[in-house]
């Protein structure tokens, strides 16, 4: 007999097409929004982003990673990065799981790469019938090089994890208008991640090793928000004016507010009216525009103008 878990989890000849592929990831299917609320499971919701090219002839649609929780029951979920920048949630049987590694895949979704997580990544978390529980917020880079050769055509493929956040408050807020079925559970920030840096991405020094894959956590947001002159009152407002950047919150003189984040590498990564920050000036890829004591703001759009804020 089928149940409540399976006929739930059950989402179309795609992930049937995927389950026949031996390599692949298996990633575990997200939850639609007009999917039922069932008790007996546990649900677990963040925003897992990747900046990604598509893939006409992906069997994944795009170039991408995913975390993979192992849990004490022995099941394995594989949450997957998204090129859509919405709060995704999965549903997964009550037990005590952790973070075991993150998989790198292919257009066509395919393990390309395992790395294990971080040691610090790996707590243990208990996970209850009836509750949802935030994971944290990520967000990736995929990317892909062809070198074109007479005989053959060689192609690498490259992926970052460059942010992690906890933004419990404004995900679940957002995770319960997403998913009416699940507003009613109780939450719980159980992040995955703990509140630090991505490993590897900190260089020891003065603030000009600030990296422009550093994560933006609400304090750092908090320091470049007044350069960027892009202030929000809501994620929508701010998704809406932001189709090249990160909107990411923090707390300002007035409040709490919405601000646009945007990483470069040179001017022509910026909107109109930024510029790409950078230490010292490089002809016109990129420019000293400001540099606080305690962070640089190297690779992040600032704001050129001299008066006023572009909404």
């Amino acid at each position: 007999m089928v149940g409540a878990r399976e006929s739930a989890r059950a989402r179309g000849w795609a992930i049937v097409a995927v389950a026949l592929c031996v390599s692949c990831a298996h990633y575990s299917p997200a939850l639609r929004a007009s999917d039922p609320q069932i008790p007996s499971l546990a649900y677990l919701y963040g925003r897992l982003y990747v900046a990604a090219r598509p893939s006409a002839l992906g069997m994944d649609g795009y170039q991408t990673m995913g975390l993979v929780i192992r849990c004490a029951d022995g099941e394995t979920y594989t949450m997957r990065f998204s090129k859509e920048k919405g709060v995704q949630a999965i549903e997964i049987e009550p037990s005590t799981c952790a973070l075991e590694e993150i998989v790198f895949t292919d257009a066509d979704g395919v393990v390309k790469r395992r790395a294990p997580a971080p040691r610090a990544w790996t707590a243990s978390h208990d996970f209850a019938p009836g509750r949802a529980y935030y994971i944290g917020d990520f967000a990736g880079n995929a990317t892909w090089e062809s070198e074109w050769k007479v005989v053959a055509t060689k192609f690498e493929l490259k992926w970052d994890l460059t942010d992690f956040d906890d933004n419990y408050a404004l995900t679940t807020a957002e995770m319960k208008r997403t998913f009416a079925n699940l507003s009613s559970l109780p939450t719980e920030d159980q992040t995955l991640a703990p509140r630090t840096r991505i490993p590897g991405k900190r260089r020891s020094g003065a603030p000009s090793a600030s990296l422009p894959g550093d994560p933006m956590t609400p304090e750092r947001v908090a320091r470049i928000a007044p350069y960027t002159k892009r202030r929000y009152a809501t994620p929508a407002e701010c998704e809406e004016a932001c189709p090249t950047g990160e909107c990411l919150p923090y707390r300002g003189e007035t409040g709490p507010a919405m601000t646009c984040i945007v990483r470069c590498k040179s001017d022509r990564d910026c909107p109109a009216g930024l510029g790409c920050n950078c230490a010292q000036d490089d002809g016109d890829r990129c420019r000293n525009i400001a540099r606080t004591p305690e962070d640089a703001m190297s690779g992040v759009c600032l704001s050129t103008e001299r008066f006023g804020e572009r909404r």
